[in-house]
């Protein structure tokens, strides 16, 4: 109830393998760690506590010649927005010097009030809606592509590869889910689609899309493209099913890339298209300790699963 994360580790700790550190650099997070966005904010957990220990087997943060351990503090949101200002500034209170982003948009933008007024950095990896990043604040960095980006390579895709030129677009009722919706509208028109002038807008707290699916239906689209979070896809999908909705594509922001849609789909799943942040099949080079991306999914996954 007060936001404590009791933080369950499953797997024996690696951190403290040889190295012994005479300071330490603390860093915070407030993550959804139980209530229905739980699935990211766990995930995320593991991300920040792969990194940590990566850090230590190289010996640790290193600054004016000295190594430090990285402690990583966490406050479990309980999936509500509502809670993260007060949940970051018990982190600081607790010594957190920097902070590490938490899960959607509208909390990364709560974290960065705190960032701001307490002047210590926030560096989040799951805030994409632009408008955060211009709001003057010297204090939020983001490591992601915006959200105005993600359905672009979609649309480039679909009009190379199928004759089909209607779109329709429905998007979650928040800020990132608007900004993809908004900016796949624009791209659509200018690479000759026909995107419908109305955006179908998912009220928030909606848990029945047969509905939304009827009226995407009448509207007889070729192209369907959803910009909203897991969750949302996948009882979209569901409903497009029941509903018989049928189109030359279905295009998600969030979903086909995650393994938990597949899983939680079927059948379903198949032939849906996603856009993606990265993926283990990029033929890219990263950062020293993981070589390619390859090896990185590698190393996490053994680690973790």
């Amino acid at each position: 109830p007060n936001g404590l994360a009791l933080v369950p580790v499953k797997f024996p700790s690696i951190t403290e393998a040889s190295v012994n550190f005479e300071n330490k650099f603390v860093f915070g997070a407030a993550l959804p760690l139980s209530g229905p966005e739980s699935y990211f904010g766990r995930e995320m957990m593991l991300g920040y506590e792969f990194w940590k220990e990566s850090v230590h087997r190289e010996g640790g943060l290193t600054h004016g010649g000295q190594s430090y351990e990285v402690d990583i503090l966490y406050q479990d949101t309980l999936s509500s927005v509502p809670n993260v200002v007060s949940l970051t500034q018990r982190l600081v209170e607790r010594g957190a010097v920097m902070l590490l982003g938490t899960y959607n948009s509208p909390g990364n933008g709560e974290m960065a009030k705190v960032a701001q007024e307490r002047q210590i950095p926030l560096v989040t990896s799951a805030g994409a809606a632009r408008s955060l990043y211009e709001r003057g604040n010297p204090w939020l960095f983001g490591i992601m592509a915006p959200a105005s980006e993600y359905l672009k390579g979609v649309l480039e895709y679909a009009s190379a590869a199928t004759s089909s030129k209607t779109v329709a677009i429905i998007a979650k009722d928040a800020p990132a889910p608007l900004e993809d919706a908004r900016s796949a509208q624009a791209y659509a028109l200018s690479l000759g689609l026909r995107p419908l002038n109305k955006i179908f807008v998912i009220p928030q707290g909606t848990t029945d899309f047969s509905p939304l699916v009827d009226q995407v239906q009448l509207a007889g689209p070729e192209l369907v493209l959803f910009a909203g979070d897991l969750s949302d896809a996948e009882e979209f999908v569901r409903a497009a099913d029941r509903k018989g909705l049928s189109a030359d594509a279905f295009a998600f922001s969030v979903g086909p890339s995650l393994p938990r849609f597949s899983a939680s789909l079927g059948r379903l799943a198949a032939f849906m298209i996603g856009a993606t942040q990265w993926s283990a099949r990029m033929d890219a080079q990263g950062d020293e300790r993981y070589f390619s991306a390859r090896k990185f999914d590698h190393l996490f996954w053994s680690r973790f699963y």
